[in-house]
């Protein structure tokens, strides 16, 4: 008889740690593929935080059909469960790609 393995996933990467959020990769069971959480470091946010937040996804929507943007899937829960979900496409922090000495860091925006 066959055994039947699963796939362990892990349960989180943390991608950045700011002062106000971090951003991690998780596995969606649901989506069958990874995403990305961007949550609150506060237990409990401040209401300018959570503005924040949301002024974030609403313009991540607006841009959802725009290349070089990440997709913006929406937001979940509120107060401190607060998370914004994002697509995932195996991407890497600015800080990581200096700290890893990456030299094929395409700059795309004008700021």
């Amino acid at each position: 008889m066959k055994s039947e393995r699963t796939e362990r996933r892990p349960s989180a990467e943390i991608i950045y740690k700011g002062t106000n959020s971090t951003t991690l990769r998780v596995y969606s069971e649901t989506l069958n593929t990874f995403i990305i959480h961007k949550k609150h470091n506060d237990e409990f946010p401040s209401i300018r935080e959570r503005n924040k937040f949301l002024k974030e996804v609403r313009m991540g929507q607006k841009l959802y059909h725009r290349d070089y943007i990440v997709k913006y899937i929406g937001k979940e829960g509120t107060g401190k469960d607060e998370i914004i979900i994002m697509e995932d496409f195996a991407a890497i922090s600015l800080e990581t790609a200096i700290a890893k000495n990456v030299r094929r860091v395409k700059i795309f925006t004008n700021v």
